[in-house]
């Protein structure tokens, strides 16, 4: 989701490309896009992969927990 210019990022009606799907679940997902490419853009060396906050490891305790409730 990076833009023509460099650092600036974006998702929705605001940006497009040939693939993009015009539905709010579309938005979505260029959102999570655009903030994971921001993420490797400020920090080069980061995980390429992004994650959700339910796996991860700081949450796995309380997460279990909910879970047995």
């Amino acid at each position: 989701m990076r833009t023509s210019v460099s650092g600036i990022f974006g998702a929705g009606d605001f940006i497009t490309y040939g693939s993009k799907v015009r539905l709010i679940a579309g938005a979505f997902n260029d959102a999570v896009l655009a903030v994971n490419s921001a993420k490797l853009y400020l920090e080069p060396a980061a995980s390429d992969m992004a994650g959700v906050s339910s796996h991860n490891a700081r949450f796995f305790d309380k997460n279990k927990a909910l879970l047995q409730q």
